[in-house]
């Protein structure tokens, strides 16, 4: 397989599913309810779903939110594509409602057409600057997701075409996306109902998917 059809590949697999930066309201947390459950519902690139868990502490005075998740899409077989992510949401800093946070994130993902499978490992980098009062909040965000590391599993129906290709490990990284957009929510009894919409750019900034454009609803749970 050429060079350019590795890189349509990777930029496949990470256009297939994406999933941002938690909605959680900073001026609700706290540690006596370290919990927290979440569902994500979304179109990016075709309509998928997450879920995912967390929990809340403090790390050298920090709140941080460790936290772990899988996105699958709307389809006949979800497992076929599949996207996990683990890693953290870090409050940085906050004044009188203003916070600054940061997402830390792990990926894992999966893809699988009738000529290959990817397995890809990556990560996935936030900020986030908002005010988040009592029962609502409102916020904005820009992050990078990159496929650093993918794996070729060519099928028959592949291989009975191109008989030379390997399978393996592909290397260096590439295929990143830059992201951006806005999320507003309300809380009400330890529920949070928050939205996001924004833009996706290819990491050149000078093009983007047929579709540059990601939305979701999610609603989460701290107990």
């Amino acid at each position: 397989m050429s060079i350019q059809k590795y890189i349509a590949s990777l930029f496949i697999l990470l256009i297939v599913q994406q999933s941002h930066a938690q909605s959680i309201n900073w001026n609700d947390a706290d540690t006596s309810r370290p919990v927290l459950i979440f569902g994500k519902f979304g179109v990016e690139y075709g309509v998928c779903y997450s879920l995912g868990g967390g929990y809340l502490t403090q790390l050298l005075g920090f709140p941080i939110l460790l936290n772990a998740s899988i996105s699958l899409p709307v389809g006949e077989t979800p497992f076929d594509d599949k996207k996990t992510k683990l890693g953290a949401t870090i409050k940085w800093y906050s004044y009188k409602g203003f916070t600054v946070s940061t997402d830390i994130h792990g990926v894992y993902r999966s893809y699988e057409n009738t000529y290959v499978h990817l397995d890809n490992f990556g990560s996935d980098l936030s900020a986030t600057v908002g005010y988040y009062a009592s029962h609502w909040f409102f916020a904005g965000q820009v992050g990078f997701d990159k496929a650093i590391a993918t794996k070729y599993e060519h099928t028959p129906v592949y291989q009975s075409i191109y008989p030379e290709v390997v399978n393996g490990w592909y290397e260096p990284a590439s295929g990143g996306n830059f992201y951006y957009g806005l999320g507003a929510g309300a809380t009400f009894y330890h529920y949070t109902i928050g939205m996001r919409a924004g833009k996706i750019l290819n990491e050149n900034f000078y093009a983007g998917p047929m579709l540059p454009f990601y939305g979701e609803l999610q609603v989460h749970l701290l107990f």
